[in-house]
């Protein structure tokens, strides 16, 4: 079959795939992951999300930015990407407690009830949002990159939610009450 071609033709297709497969599990392998520099912040090695910090709880965004010549630029553009990702992290804790909710005794109410309340809570979340402060900056002497933490006093949304006139009583006690237990459970760093 090999005079004629057919097998041939399927040879190389074969051996050019094996190829790229054993290229790309080598490279995968050497790759591995960078240890951190000696020197890197606890909030860039345990990243966002919730965090506490002497002994206050915090939600946490960090952008990180490549290397630009404008250090001035790459401080706004980290600062700026987190605060989006701070918004992102308030948005998945705001559907964590709104989860949470659901399911506990007192809540009550239709689905379209559920939503409206949904989006409700999320909004006066987003609203909570320009009292987050940008408290920190590092860049990775090796990398050149550019963090930046955005973070969110846990008590500040929880007590923007408990002051809302639009949010139903019943919400609003659970998210004082059940709230910062909802943080400790998703929280994955110690205090420090």
């Amino acid at each position: 079959m090999g005079r004629n071609g057919c097998q041939t033709s399927l040879r190389r297709p074969v051996a050019l795939l094996v190829l790229l497969i054993g290229g790309a599990l080598l490279v995968s392998a050497c790759a591995g992951q960078r240890q951190a520099p000696a020197g890197t912040p606890a909030w860039v090695q345990e990243g966002q999300g919730p965090a506490m910090a002497q002994g206050t709880r915090y939600l946490y965004g960090i952008g990180v930015v490549g290397k630009m010549k404008s250090r001035v630029l790459m401080r706004a553009a980290a600062d700026n990407k987190a605060k989006n990702k701070l918004g992102r992290v308030v948005d998945d804790y705001v559907d964590a407690l709104m989860a949470a909710y659901a399911d506990a005794p007192q809540a009550a109410g239709t689905s379209e009830t559920w939503t409206q309340v949904h989006q409700e809570l999320r909004a006066l979340a987003g609203a909570t949002l320009p009292t987050a402060v940008i408290s920190d900056h590092w860049q990775d002497p090796e990398t050149g990159n550019y963090f930046a933490l955005c973070r969110l006093e846990l008590s500040a949304l929880l007590h923007r939610i408990a002051r809302a006139r639009i949010l139903p009583e019943p919400l609003k006690r659970f998210a004082l009450q059940e709230g910062p237990l909802l943080f400790d459970r998703q929280n994955r760093s110690s205090d420090s």
